[in-house]
């Protein structure tokens, strides 16, 4: 008996997911999905109790999404591959889960993208991706590595309550927009050698519990490390800052931030010194003396007052 012939390589795709087969686009000639069709895809698909879309052995290596595509809320149930996929249109993950590898490199996303409410178990490799258009981190959590090495953000892109609970690496990545970490955990090393930071960088509230390296890297605009934590020593080797730098309210663990050479010239930061006792003294100093002379304004009214009750 001959097996069925399909009109399309989509229709052979949707055939073997329905019989629990994996969802390996390539295998099937897939190398192009529109929204409906990925709409159709994630319809036939198995769900959980959440009525979560599960994609078993999902391969979308090298396939191009011509329009917005939505993986919200589903889960990836193994290996994830998005190796050299291109999305033309905006992309949404939110809510996703990846139980394996989750795997992104050489991708390129031509517009937004959102990865909040993520759950990475294993790890996630974003090396080489290229973010033409805002991208947005927000609340995602990462079990294990995220490498995010020479990576382009050609636009703005947020880290916001991110956790990393391994070892991140953004090594000889570009940031050509604005970058947001707002009070996010590095509880591993975390490693920004050579990258180079175009625009504001902002690291507020950020914890750094294990050692973050930014050796080799360029800061064009304003670094803001404002209220940031570093637990551990940390490397600014060879780091060039050719705008203001902000350690205001920054705490360190040891004495000093681990640094290169210090050159105001240049930008060239030496040693970074953590000031957060002495901060709070003189806060507390001026908040105090503050407080005495809005008191002793009030005496004088009153007393003011009582002097003119008595004259008239």
């Amino acid at each position: 008996m001959s097996s069925p012939s399909y009109p399309n390589p989509f229709e052979s795709l949707l055939s073997a997911v329905k019989n629990n087969g994996p969802c390996d686009l390539p295998a099937h000639g897939v190398t192009q999905l529109t929204k409906e069709q990925l709409d159709e895809l994630l319809a036939i698909v198995p769900r959980t109790s959440k009525d979560r879309p599960h994609l078993h052995k999902a391969n979308f290596e090298g396939v191009g999404f011509s329009q917005g595509v939505e993986f919200e809320n589903a889960v990836f149930t193994s290996k994830t591959s998005f190796l050299g996929a291109r999305f033309l249109g905006e992309a949404s993950f939110a809510g996703a889960i990846f139980k394996d590898q989750a795997i992104f490199k050489d991708a390129i996303f031509d517009s937004n993208v959102k990865f909040n409410n993520v759950k990475f178990e294993d790890e996630a490799i974003f090396s080489k991706v290229k973010f033409l258009h805002l991208s947005t981190f927000q609340k995602v959590f990462f079990a294990k590595g995220a490498n995010f090495d020479q990576v382009q953000f050609k636009h703005r892109v947020k880290f916001n309550t991110v956790i990393f609970s391994g070892k991140a690496i953004f090594s000889d990545s570009v940031f050509g927009g604005e970058i947001f970490f707002f009070c996010g955990i590095f509880y591993d090393t975390v490693l920004f050698e050579r990258a180079s930071f175009g625009r504001t960088s902002v690291f507020f509230l950020t914890t750094f519990n294990g050692k973050a390296v930014f050796d080799g890297v360029v800061f064009e605009m304003r670094a803001i490390f404002f209220l940031a934590r570093f637990k551990m020593v940390s490397s600014f080797k060879g780091t060039i800052f050719k705008g203001d730098v902000n350690f205001y309210g920054a705490r360190s663990s040891r004495p000093y931030l681990e640094t290169a050479q210090h050159t105001h010239e240049f930008g060239i930061v030496d040693e970074v010194v953590t000031y957060l006792p002495l901060i709070i003294i003189i806060t507390a100093v001026l908040f105090f003396s503050l407080v005495l002379c809005v008191s002793i304004l009030v005496l004088c009214v009153s007393i003011l007052g009582a002097m003119i009750r008595d004259l008239i």
